[in-house]
């Protein structure tokens, strides 16, 4: 059988990960401290997980990164819990309770550093994970600081401040896939696409789409998607004088009493009910149109 041809990324990871698996075993070191004072590396180390194993909830005095090799599982903070995979990043601010948990059929391997921090960081505290498989071969680099006597806390800083450097620039690709998430709903909304279509669109996760979009725009995808179809559809009753069951199908709506419980539940009112009252409202318009005021004149 012919199989399909994997993607640079996937390729990417798997070749870093088979060169983890084969230098490193699970393992945490703590790193002395030298008190440098914009980062400090505390803590370098790898695992792979059982199915099911957990930390937290917790609390930290220091930065945590956790980059995840293979596998998947969940991270909560802040009360969300985010749904991870191969090629996330997640970060465990100081001072944050949080707690995360292997998957159960395909639990994580997971390599990470700990560092303590002067610096403002507020592109982390704001941002609980990231998709940065660029990251990777940082990460499986940091273990030859065992090979470092004197120089070992300068080696792993140099190194987060790399990480650092593609999170920052990562930021403005973030942006980038979610006007791609916009404009690609605004032209296909009559189509009966779905969130994880437009994920593979982007080639990203159904959740990481999801998480960059609520940041974006302060909505979900799948609520935009609804907003504009029915922003459409409106238009189309109003203005074109399309029937609701004409209308509903236009715009990525096949089974009309799917698209009337959805327009009730965002207008508080049917289709057909909401054409009448705007067809009411016009019409009361035309017959008492808005009295000019003539104004107070002093004479």
């Amino acid at each position: 059988f012919l199989q399909a041809p994997i993607s640079s990324e996937i390729y990417h990871q798997i070749i870093t990960y088979q060169k983890v698996r084969k230098t490193m075993t699970n393992f945490e070191e703590v790193i002395s401290d030298t008190r440098f004072i914009e980062i400090n590396p505390v803590l370098f180390g790898f695992a792979e997980t059982a199915p099911h194993h957990s930390f937290g909830p917790f609390i930290r005095t220091h930065w945590l990164l956790h980059y995840i090799i293979e596998g998947r599982g969940i991270f909560v903070i802040d009360g969300q819990t985010h749904h991870l995979s191969a090629g996330d990043m997640f970060v465990i601010p100081p001072d944050k309770k949080t707690y995360y948990e292997a998957d159960g059929e395909n639990p994580w391997n997971y390599t990470w550093i700990g560092f303590t921090s002067t610096l403002e960081l507020p592109f982390l505290m704001e941002n609980h994970y990231f998709h940065l498989p660029a990251v990777s071969e940082i990460f499986f680099d940091m273990k030859r600081f065992k090979s470092y006597k004197n120089g070992r806390s300068a080696f792993l800083c140099s190194h987060i401040y790399e990480i650092l450097s593609i999170i920052l620039e990562n930021d403005k690709k973030n942006s980038q896939y979610v006007e791609r998430a916009i404009n690609y709903i605004r032209v296909k909304y009559m189509n009966p696409i779905s969130i994880d279509d437009i994920a593979k669109q982007l080639n990203i996760s159904r959740n990481y789409l999801a998480n960059l979009f609520k940041q974006e725009t302060g909505m979900s995808p799948k609520n935009y998607l609804t907003k504009i179809r029915l922003e459409n559809a409106v238009s189309l009753m109003t203005k074109f004088n399309e029937r609701p069951t004409a209308a509903a199908p236009a715009v990525g709506y096949p089974d009309f009493f799917h698209f009337s419980k959805v327009f009730k539940q965002h207008y508080g009112l049917s289709p057909r009910e909401y054409v009448r009252k705007y067809k009411e409202n016009i019409s009361r318009a035309e017959i008492d149109p808005p009295q000019k005021s003539s104004g107070n004149l002093k004479q």
